[in-house]
């Protein structure tokens, strides 16, 4: 059964919202930062009772609620959230769904594409206009978060080790901060080499860790921010944030390599490693 959120029952359903929940939050405006954002609306299904809960604060098809008060008044639980960090600005104890299937199945959760167009429909047909997504009808809203529902249902395994405990408390929340702290940029540059005008001085970027080599993609305003080129300057649209400020990077030798070695237990020599070896590589290969 579907339950609508009104004034009227809102405490009614937030007592209902115990056990494993599943949450789907919408956001206004598909084309902005989820940090410079709001939630239009949330879909939650219980696994226990199967009922499923929309939760509106500026969908025009459901009443407006606080969402502040609702954070305030909702029970504990295990709740696990498609998009988890649409919630990081509550105090909202959560795990990631695309993050619990993409550690045990190595892929994130794959939307139908018919039932994600609307949101482009919406977009290109109202391009001039913001948070869009608040007018769309919530039956639409509805299909998008079923379709997302049961391929998680499809692929959901229950997480039962310490390397998925690290991805999720570590690894995502400490993304989270990057995200958070934005990026401070260079106004004029970042003009010229995106041709687009950002107001403030600071981008927010979103972090992809599901790549098929475990290293996490960084992309803001439709850049590739782990691929700016070494020679070409576009690397200066990127400032310190402070007066007189400078920007250090650190450049670990053979980190992935010297992080194995003490998976296993062996300590390599002092120097490169990759030098090191290569020497092996030769010598193994001229005893044939």
């Amino acid at each position: 059964m579907v339950f609508y959120a009104t004034r009227e029952n809102i405490v009614e359903i937030s007592r209902q919202l115990v056990g494993k929940t599943l949450w789907i939050p919408i956001l206004s405006d598909n084309s902005a930062h989820y940090i410079q954002n709001r939630i239009t609306a949330i879909y939650i299904y219980s696994f226990e009772t199967e009922d499923e809960y929309l939760i509106g604060f500026h969908a025009n098809d459901l009443d407006t609620i606080n969402i502040e008060y609702f954070f305030g008044i909702i029970p504990t639980g295990h709740r696990i959230v498609y998009n988890a960090k649409y919630f990081s600005v509550f105090d909202f104890e959560c795990v990631d769904a695309d993050l619990l299937i993409w550690y045990y199945t190595s892929n994130s959760i794959s939307v139908d594409q018919n039932a994600s167009k609307i949101f482009n429909i919406y977009r290109g047909r109202y391009s001039g206009m913001n948070n869009i997504n608040d007018v769309i009808p919530i039956m639409r809203i509805l299909d998008y978060c079923r379709d997302i529902r049961n391929r998680f249902i499809e692929h959901y395994v229950v997480p039962d080790d310490d390397g998925y405990l690290f991805y999720e408390t570590i690894y995502r929340k400490n993304l989270l901060k990057l995200e958070h702290s934005g990026i401070h940029i260079d106004l004029k540059r970042f003009r010229e080499f995106s041709g687009k005008a950002i107001v403030g001085g600071t981008i927010y970027s979103e972090y992809n860790p599901y790549t098929a080599t475990g290293r996490p993609s960084n992309s803001s305003c439709g850049i590739n921010l782990n691929s700016l080129n070494k020679t070409d300057g576009s690397r200066k649209i990127i400032v310190s944030g402070f007066d007189g400020g400078r920007l250090v990077e650190y450049d670990y030798d053979s980190y992935h390599l010297r992080l194995i070695g003490n998976m296993i237990g062996y300590q390599f020599p002092p120097g490169n490693v990759h030098e090191f070896l290569g020497k092996q590589y030769f010598k193994f290969l001229k005893a044939f």
